[in-house]
């Protein structure tokens, strides 16, 4: 059995957690709320200002006055948020996970930030990203009218919550105490002539009496999707090696012209010719990026509600239920690379062969834009994506006096359906052999007669007619092609009970304790298609189906302890939290956190925070095996961003990923309407889980191969074979690698420490109360290792594309926005945004980004006199386009930092009946 106990390190002097600053804009959040509890503790505490961790709140009506209609978008622009996948891009990362959403706290990978909604757990989605983080869909959470205010604690908290808090925590408060009926509209357009529409209609109703309350809310979203080649800023450079028609060798001397001899590699005879080849030396390389969507088509419905009944004096039961489900649409190239090995064969005799010689294909396609339009052709890829959420619980007063206890049941469910397109490899070569076709009896029937067609490969396809031998049929292309479709499911079962109260009075005030037990089981499986369980796709290859699940016994305690206490307004507390898990797959982990609080009056105050964080590894890590598909060059076969697939395989002995943070800050409030918070933040984490880079396996293997002298040609003689890596399989005419096997464990470490500035300042005048705020997180270093050992590199300031867990991170990102009120009815708010640049290579720079939001909202008295807000404005009012990227693959653009879009006008109302 694995264990570590943290509290055997030793603990450092404590220090400071930040003042409670917003992200978007203004920032404080100053009411008073009885007994609440605050994210980041189990006791109850009077008002947020009562927080020893450093917490960022994002309230409704700063989410109101931003423009912002989605928690991608809310999110995605917050400064200590670095490296979400929340926005579609052909090779970001995320290619399962369209339509979904994410945080990445602190740039230490989305399955590292903790999310809740009312303080309780919420399942992760089924599909993990391209290197395999799983994460909540925060798409798929609580409809934003719902959204009371968003906490955000940006220091590690396993203490209190466990696994998977190691950035931060971030918990959704919902309005469980709304009465009366809200309608809310929001509308969202391009400037620019490409239809890209955003719609939302939300709705929110609540109701009570003396004894019980409900509410309940729901949201309609549509997104329309939009193309690439939309947007003369993105240049059509998606281009690959792998085309339609494709490139082929020679494996015999051609009978038909002398000079092509046996090796011989050449484009086809039409490529150039078709929509989307072109020649390019001695390969037909093909521009799939027309067929790609830069916003995915979309439509989501999420429906949230709550119940409070209380029961007997003193005692409450409450109840919520969610339900969100989205259905989105997006578009890749007509098909896609054939990677299977070896590398398919032509006969000299196929009717479409104009090679006269028996011939290799070494990057093909099967099928290609042909003669219409770009873009044409492009394929569908479908998500269905359902999430169910129940919770019960009970809440009320103990025996004793000023202790309360709240125990509750969580149970919340993913299924996730995805269907994409592919080929069926055996299919594929018993069409070449000329036996393709449903009703082909390959073992005795004759090539090309009766119901046994060929499938033509070569561009003459595009030119023949039905009744021709080189013409392919649509029956045989509906045999040939598939919807590769996968099934995930995921399920979060959690049992816990808190019990917290006063112990005793001391001189500086009541020591107060909490205690509790929690009991998760979570479950994930995959369901692949029978075709991709027998490895018979030509691009996704394929895996075998998974499943795994895991118990998780936690037990948790929480003390906070008043030090001094004097007339002057001088006030010293501290809080020491430690949490026990064990999981019955055989490790355990001991989390403590310490925490000061010092305040003098409302003019300043100093908080800090150590503590320990760890995160579990996931069941997708422990049990699958899965493919996927990367690119990478290399010198030995001269590969340029050629696409391999990736499958890696499973681990059950991995162990927990280990963090240790620190977090140092002051507010100071040196006039009544200024405030201004410094946080200084140091995060340390160690046995990170890796899967192996294959970029870095096939270059060493490239290294390993050139210094033995081996070449292309000799790829596969013994010599040659004993240096080359046997987890890279090549394809044996181009070399290219095709596939590669590669391993999960612990290793990696990573340092990062950082600053986040808040300042909020307002002044009240004859014309109204003008205000500014900045929101700003630079960070400082953030260095890996990727083995013990082993080289430490800086990744602050680059874009990481190579790195195995990190991603893009600029070094700066800023958030300014500039109010006026005037006579309760007006408001204006504007917002500046700035991101720094930051490197793509040693050579090449992302510049530095800056776009303004504006917005005009007017309060009246609307229909039947109810309170009614309509807002206009504009995000990116100038229409800046994002950076240019040079990335040959990702569309030209940063998806993880920069939006797409452009000027996106919009319209927003809400209206309240009373």
């Amino acid at each position: 059995m694995y264990r570590k106990s943290k509290l055997s390190k030793s603990i450092v002097s404590a220090t400071a957690a930040a003042a409670i600053t917003g992200g978007l804009g203004s920032a404080v959040y100053a009411a008073e709320i009885e007994e609440i509890y605050i994210t980041g503790s189990h006791i109850k505490r009077a008002s947020q200002a009562d927080s020893l961790s450093p917490l960022v709140n994002v309230g409704m009506e700063e989410i109101k006055g931003s423009g912002i209609i989605t928690n991608a978008e809310l999110f995605r622009w917050l400064p200590i948020n670095s490296g979400s996948g929340n926005q579609h891009n052909a090779q970001n990362g995320f290619v399962d996970t369209f339509g979904t959403a994410n945080v990445n706290l602190r740039g230490l990978g989305i399955g590292s930030t903790l999310v809740l909604v009312n303080g309780k757990r919420q399942v992760e989605t089924g599909p993990g990203t391209n290197d395999e983080q799983t994460f909540v869909d925060i798409n798929a959470l609580v409809p934003m009218i719902m959204v009371e205010n968003i906490e955000i604690l940006k220091d590690g908290a396993a203490a209190t919550y466990g696994s998977d808090a190691v950035g931060g925590v971030v918990n959704f408060k919902t309005r469980t105490d709304f009465e009366g009926f809200e309608i809310a509209g929001n509308f969202q357009q391009t400037a620019r002539a490409d239809d890209h529409e955003d719609k939302e209609i939300s709705a929110i109703w609540g109701t009570g009496n003396d004894t019980t309350h409900a509410v309940i809310a729901a949201t309609y979203f549509e997104r329309d999707a939009f193309f690439i080649n939309e947007r003369s800023h993105f240049p059509r450079r998606m281009t690959s090696g792998f085309g339609n028609p494709g490139t082929y060798t020679l494996l015999e001397d051609s009978a038909t012209d002398p000079t092509l001899l046996e090796g011989t590699r050449l484009p086809d005879p039409l490529c150039g010719t078709l929509t989307g080849s072109f020649v390019s030396g001695t390969t037909c390389r093909f521009d799939y990026g027309p067929g790609y969507t830069m916003a995915p088509n979309t439509t989501r419905r999420n429906l949230y509600a709550t119940l409070d009944h209380q029961l007997a004096e003193g005692h409450r039961f409450y109840a919520e239920f969610g339900y969100a489900d989205a259905d989105v649409q997006t578009n890749s190239s007509p098909s896609l690379p054939v990677l299977r090995t070896p590398a398919p064969e032509v006969s000299s005799t196929h009717p479409g062969n104009p090679f006269g010689a028996d011939v290799a294909i070494s990057g093909f396609r099967a099928v290609g834009d042909g003669l219409g339009e770009p873009g044409n052709g492009s394929a569908e890829w479908t998500n269905d994506n359902d999430t169910t959420r129940f919770v019960f619980g009970l809440e009320g007063e103990l025996p004793w006096e000023s202790w309360t206890y709240d125990v509750g049941y969580t149970n919340s469910e993913n299924n996730y359906r995805q269907s994409k397109p592919d080929q069926i490899s055996s299919r594929f070569d018993l069409g070449l052999a000329g036996l393709g076709g449903a009703q082909c009896n390959p073992l005795t029937g004759t090539p090309g007669v009766g119901d046994c067609m060929y499938f033509n490969p070569f561009g003459n396809f595009a030119f023949a007619s039905e009744g021709d031998p080189e013409f392919n049929s649509p029956e045989l292309l509906a045999w040939l092609n598939t919807r590769n479709v996968t099934v995930w499911n995921t399920e979060l079962e959690t049992i816990e009970g808190v019990i917290s109260g006063d112990l005793f009075d001391i001189s500086a005030g009541t020591v107060a304790l909490a205690l509790g037990y929690q009991r998760r089981e979570d479950s994930r499986s995959g369901d692949l298609s029978d075709f991709a369980n027998q490895e018979d796709l030509l691009f996704f290859i394929g895996a075998p189906d998974y499943s795994g699940d895991r118990t998780v016994d936690a037990y948790f305690g929480e003390l906070f302890v008043p030090i001094f206490s004097n007339d002057n307004g001088s006030v010293l507390e501290a809080q020491i939290a430690v949490r026990y898990e064990d999981y019955d797959i055989g490790f355990d982990s001991t989390d403590p956190k310490v925490g000061l609080l010092y305040r003098h009056g409302d003019s300043f105050s100093a908080r800090a925070t150590w503590g320990t964080s760890f995160r579990a590894p996931s069941v997708l890590s422990l049990a699958s095996t899965t493919s996927g598909t990367e690119f990478a060059s290399e010198a030995f076969s001269g590969a340029s961003f050629t696409f391999f697939n990736n499958t890696a395989r499973p681990n059950p002995d991995l162990q927990p990923e280990e963090a240790e943070s620190f977090n140092i800050g002051f507010t100071v409030k040196p006039l009544e309407n200024l405030e201004v918070s410094l946080d200084y933040y140091n995060i340390q984490y160690e046995d990170r889980f890796v899967r192996e880079s294959s970029s870095q396996l096939i270059s060493a293997d490239s290294d390993n191969l050139i210094a033995a002298g081996c070449t292309v040609a000799t790829l596969f003689t013994p010599a040659c074979q004993a240096v080359a890596d046997p987890d890279i399989i090549r394809d044996p005419i181009t070399g290219f690698p095709i596939r590669v096997f590669v391993e999960r464990f612990n290793a990696s470490s990573a340092e990062t420490d950082g600053l986040d500035l808040a300042i909020d300042w307002f002044i009240e005048t004859e014309m109204g109360t003008f205000g500014i705020s900045n929101t700003s997180t630079y960070v400082l270093s953030f260095e890996i290792q990727a083995e013990a050992g082993g080289e430490t590199r800086e990744l602050v300031g680059r874009r990481n594309t190579d790195e195995i867990f990190a991603r893009s991170m600029p070094e700066l990102r800023s958030n300014t926005t500039l109010s006026w009120d005037y006579s309760d009815n007006h408001k204006v708010v504007a917002t500046w945004r700035y991101i720094s640049s930051y490197e793509e290579t040693d050579d090449i720079d992302i510049d530095s980004w800056s776009t303004l939001d504006l917005q005009y909202i007017y309060n009246f008295e609307g229909f039947a006199g109810n309170p009614t807000q309509i807002g206009i404005g504009a995000l990116n009012v100038f229409d800046e386009d994002p950076p240019w990227t040079f990335t040959t693959l990702d569309q030209g653009w940063d998806a993880q930092v920069h939006d797409n879009r452009g000027s996106m006008l919009f319209l927003n109302f809400n209206m309240t009946f009373q």
